[in-house]
């Protein structure tokens, strides 16, 4: 603020000794006489003489003086009724200043006494100015008013207990006002100049009027402060207000500081660049008129502040301590960041909506939630959170993006996403109120989140979008969990207390990249539709789950146990099945479809698919179980005569549970357990005491995997073990030999059968061989087919056997000698000479 220094007429200080020269000597009371006259008139004073500085005078009811030359006297008393004009000249009052009547003119007027005072009980209402060079006291009950200017000059003290409004000018330095007790000061201009400001007295205001622009800041902070409309008022430092605020202005310019209240607050001014802080103790009330936006807000006190009005609009608000009560039915709009270090936020049933243009963000800094009631978030930028919020009713989405980061939100009702995003990061939605009806809503595409709790207990919670869990998904006890048709993706635990309820068409997708499990406290859980497509690890089983609809296995494997089984009723479908997806564990199926049991085990690194079909029942109720095992069989050695070997690292049991339909069954064989070639393989069946051959019909694939099924059906009674075995072949198999002798193996019925000792069986075990015609020409890749269907055929230690079809392109080989020659993976040979008849 510039300072305004006085400016005086020529010769004014020249003209003021005069007039002490031409004083009385001796202090002197003197009173007017009546009627109207001069100042220098002695005719119009009593006694007859000009009052000096060291006079005592009275202007007496009913009479007017007029200065018409410059004047001055000791202290000066205008009584009711009596008149002091003052016309283009100045007085000089060394004494006390008293009005009870009346001063006119535009006149200069200066108190230059030493702890004097100034009082009455009329208005002093000036147009001129009013200059103060020594210490001066206003008493209680006078009243200082007009357009003029009052200049305070140098180091003084001006002690207000009255009433004082108009233009306020220090000049020099070191001046002080008090505004003591009760009183009242209103700058209709800016105060100008270098002084200190003490308005802390116990009752009195200070009011900044239409013309004020700046607030001054006061040393022990001001007790009432009040803006009235005119100019935006602005800060020049931080203020406190140790009672009330007022302020009716059109705009608050905090000039980045802040005013702190600790009374109540009437704020209908749009506020800027500023932080209103309430640091009182005991009840605050803020009074707003709506549609007036606060910049910061903080509490910082031990006070509650009661929001007395609806419509709150801020940038940022800090609870540093106390606590702030929202209203009832009252919403609040915010901008900025929301920061609570240690205050409390009283809800009540209003909506905070968050409608930022930049990031901001939602923080605690103490142990805790933030709370809210109904919470909004309409921006057009990211809101995060950096702790958790509890909402104890609804949550809406409208635009923009909620960043949970590691967040937990607390959620009483619903859940509505209306066109913003949701950034679950790692934090937990839960639903937790204690409404009748709640529902998980999104306008459209699917809502994310990273985990998903419900423990509404007794009621329901409804989804009505698909929703993608990252990681797990809980339903506490006495909880509804109801999805209709919607679909559910999860990437981590299925954990079920409660109930689930899904319709016709609703699916689960297990999609996680680790280990998931499905829980449920009690019974039997229901997917409809369940879809198993993981980056990796298993899906286990730790209740009994139901599949009525669809089953498909993309990726990832079930583990299941025979407590905790796999269940697919009738007319579920199934789609799928691989080395990468299947049931590791037994398996239900209910109903008269022919059914592949997509079944496998973890246990095997690779070839770990090894599915069991049956062909359809006869009857809807009919029910099997189905398990594969990656083991040799225990159940006994003994076999029909028609079965030369079992397989030694794998076999099945179906189970009928239900029913007494005839099916034929089918295994399928993988590379864990490659078959020892394709001489006559089969399946049997366990019948309590013997191994039956119940001579299946062979299907090579992709060789080493490949299937074996019973042409004929058979009655599946309890639990049935099953296995591959090796049929007896008529005529043998040929023996390998080290070195060609003058024997031959002559060949029945166009196939070869011969054997090979592996002694190593490493890493990878692997044949080749060659077969050569009398002129050492190699026939092998002429071969129409033969087994296995490669030119480096797998074999396992110890007795491997293999079959080879004699025919090329041609036809059968011609009668005649041929030489097979087979190499180990330690390229070493074997040999036999064979004849085609």
């Amino acid at each position: 603020m510039k300072e305004i220094r006085n400016k005086r007429f020529c010769g004014w200080y020249l003209c003021l000794a005069l007039m002490l020269w031409v004083g009385s000597i001796k202090a002197t009371t003197i009173s007017s006489r009546a009627g109207s006259g001069n100042w220098s008139d002695t005719a119009h004073w009593s006694p007859a003489q000009i009052p000096t500085s060291s006079d005592s005078v009275i202007i007496s009811t009913g009479n007017s003086i007029t200065v018409g030359y410059y004047s001055n006297c000791g202290s000066i008393n205008i009584q009711s009724g009596a008149t002091l004009s003052i016309t283009g000249y100045s007085l000089t009052v060394y004494g006390n200043f008293h009005l009870d009547g009346y001063i006119t003119g535009n006149f200069y007027l200066e108190l230059v006494g030493t702890n004097k005072h100034m009082n009455g009980s009329a208005t002093f209402n000036f147009p001129g100015k009013l200059y103060i060079t020594s210490n001066y006291t206003i008493d209680n009950g006078f009243t200082i008013a007009g357009t003029g200017l009052m200049e305070i000059f140098g180091a003084i003290t001006i002690t207000n207990y009255g009433s004082v409004e108009t233009n306020i000018t220090f000049s020099g330095t070191g001046g002080t006002w008090v505004n003591g007790t009760n009183s009242f000061l209103t700058f209709d201009y800016d105060a100008v100049g270098s002084f200190t400001l003490n308005a802390s007295a116990i009752g009195n205001t200070v009011l900044y009027t239409w013309a004020s622009y700046y607030i001054w800041p006061s040393s022990a902070g001001y007790y009432n402060l009040y803006l009235k409309m005119g100019n935006p008022k602005q800060l020049t430092s931080n203020v406190q207000v140790n009672n009330d605020f007022y302020t009716e202005v059109h705009n608050f310019d905090g000039n980045g500081d802040t005013l702190s209240v600790k009374g109540n607050a009437w704020i209908e001014a749009t506020t800027v660049n500023s932080t209103i802080n309430f640091n009182g103790s005991g009840t605050q009330n803020l009074y707003n008129n709506a549609g007036i936006s606060f910049n910061n807000l903080s509490v910082s006190g031990t006070s509650t502040v009661i929001v007395n009005y609806a419509g709150m609009l801020l940038h940022s608000l800090t609870l540093n301590s106390g606590s702030i009560d929202a209203g009832v039915g009252y919403n609040w709009y915010i901008s900025g960041n929301w920061t609570n270090n240690g205050g409390a936020f009283v809800y009540h049933n209003g909506t905070t909506t968050f409608n930022s243009t930049s990031p901001v963000s939602i923080s605690r800094s103490v142990s805790g939630t933030n709370l809210f009631y109904n919470t909004t978030f309409a921006g057009s930028s990211t809101v995060s959170l950096a702790n958790d919020i509890k909402i104890a009713n609804s949550l809406v989405l409208s635009s923009g993006t909620l960043s949970a980061l590691s967040s937990n939100i607390l959620l009483g009702a619903n859940w509505s996403n209306t066109g913003g995003t949701f950034s679950p990061g790692t934090g937990t939605v839960e639903i937790n109120g204690c409404w009748t009806s709640t529902t998980l809503s999104k306008s459209s595409g699917s809502e994310q989140f990273y985990n998903l709790v419900d423990s509404i207990p007794t009621y329901t919670t409804t989804v009505s979008c698909p929703i993608n869990v990252a990681n797990n998904l809980t339903v506490y006890s006495a909880t509804t969990w109801s999805t209709g048709s919607h679909p559910i993706y999860l990437g981590g635990n299925w954990t079920n207390n409660g109930t689930f309820t899904n319709s016709t068409g609703s699916l689960i997708v297990l999609n996680g990249s680790g280990s998931q499990t499905i829980n449920k406290g009690s019974g039997t859980e229901t997917f409809r539709k369940l879809t198993v497509n993981k980056g990796g690890g298993t899906v286990t089983l730790n209740c009994p789950l139901t599949v009525p609809d669809t089953l498909r296995l993309t990726r990832g494997s079930v583990v299941t146990t025979s407590t905790n089984i796999l269940k697919l009723n009738n007319g579920t479908g199934f789609i799928g099945g691989s080395d990468s997806s299947y049931v590791s564990g037994p398996m239900d199926k209910v109903g008269n479809s022919a059914f592949t049991f997509p079944l496998g085990s973890t246990s095997l690194s690779t070839g770990a698919y090894h599915p069991l079909t049956i062909t359809a029942p006869s009857s809807t109720t009919d029910e099997f179980v189905a398990q594969y095992y990656p083991t040799g069989q225990t159940y006994g050695t003994t076999r029909a005569d028609s079965i030369e070997g079992i397989s030694a690292c794998e076999y099945w049991t179906l189970n009928h549970m239900a029913g007494t339909s005839s099916v034929s069954v089918g295994l399928n064989f993988n590379t864990n357990c490659p078959v020892q070639g394709n001489a006559n393989i089969s399946l049997a069946s366990w019948n309590g005491t013997t191994w039956l051959d119940r001579n299946g019909t062979k299907s090579f694939g992709n060789w080493p995997k490949g299937s074996v099924t019973m042409t004929s059906p058979m009655s599946v009674s309890g639990l049935v073990p099953f296995a591959l075995i090796y049929k007896q072949i008529t005529g043998g198999y040929a023996e390998l030999k080290r070195k060609l002798d003058g024997g031959y193996f002559i060949v029945p019925k166009g196939t070869l059968y011969f054997k090979f000792d592996d002694e190593y069986n490493s890493g990878s075990p692997h044949l080749t061989y060659q077969l050569y015609n009398g002129s050492r020409q190699d026939l092998s890749a002429s071969l129409i087919s033969y087994d296995p269907a490669s030119s480096n055929p797998v074999t396992i230690y110890g007795d491997n056997r293999f079959g080879l079809d004699m025919a090329t392109s041609g036809g059968a080989l011609s009668s005649g000698y041929y030489v097979l020659e087979v190499t180990n993976e330690k390229s070493e040979k074997r040999y036999l000479r064979v004849k085609m008849p």
